[in-house]
């Protein structure tokens, strides 16, 4: 016991670093929106890490991999309830008054809609993500890789269930997907990227698992795109 007490005594004074960062980043969220099932869910998360660590399931190492995930997870909920940038901002208010958008960039942005959401593209491997084919050899089967998590979280929070063991397999892609869009500069934004994301959605609706936020963010990263490579160049 007294060995139990000391690492997480040791863990404390060594993520301690972490700590007012995180915890300004849970109380602004908290401040500037009304706490929706997206918070409570990290929150149930972030206890549930707490309570792994003192049974021993988790190292000091995944426990500090973990907190950091959720940190990210709390800013980016607040960045999407205040979306900053301000051509982002033009784009997107552009595309809720369709008309107010320059003629030049309706055209394009039709154009990719058409191309991106065409039922033949449908098709992308785990291997297409950074990262993910070597997460999975990690992974138990039937499980989400634990960098992705969070992101799974939140998506059986907006379907309003648990998801089901036959859409795992969908679901993994498209959390990597999810965190690609969340994480991609504007100014990285290419059409190959896009259109890998679009391939992961196509499927998954194809499968029956539709996810209403991940439409929203590749609908937001077309606009950028297409503003980019249009406007922005003019």
């Amino acid at each position: 016991m007294e060995s139990k007490i000391l690492a997480y005594k040791t863990i404390a004074m060594k993520a301690s670093h972490l700590s007012p960062e995180f915890h300004d980043s849970l109380e602004q969220v908290e401040k500037q929106w009304t706490p929706g099932p997206d918070l409570q869910k990290l929150k149930q998360y972030i206890k549930k890490i707490e309570l792994d660590f003192k049974e021993d399931s988790l190292t000091e190492v995944e426990v500090t991999q973990k907190f950091l995930e959720v940190e990210k997870e709390l800013k980016q909920l607040d960045q999407q309830q205040e979306f900053s940038s301000s051509h982002h901002q033009l784009i997107i208010t552009g595309d809720q008054n369709h008309g107010s958008l320059p003629e030049n960039l309706e055209s394009k942005v039709n154009y990719l809609r058409s191309q991106l959401y065409d039922k033949d593209n449908n098709k992308v491997e785990y291997k297409e993500f950074q990262g993910l084919e070597e997460a999975l050899k990690n992974t138990a089967w039937g499980k989400t890789p634990d960098y992705l998590q969070p992101i799974a979280l939140r998506i059986e929070t907006a379907r309003g269930k648990a998801t089901e063991v036959a859409h795992i397999a969908i679901q993994v892609p498209v959390c990597a997907a999810i965190k690609e869009m969340e994480d991609f500069a504007v100014e990285d934004l290419d059409w190959d990227t896009l259109k890998k994301w679009g391939a992961t959605l196509n499927r998954a609706k194809e499968l029956g698992f539709h996810v209403a936020f991940a439409d929203n963010l590749l609908k937001k990263n077309l606009l950028a795109f297409a503003y980019s490579t249009t406007i922005g160049r003019d």
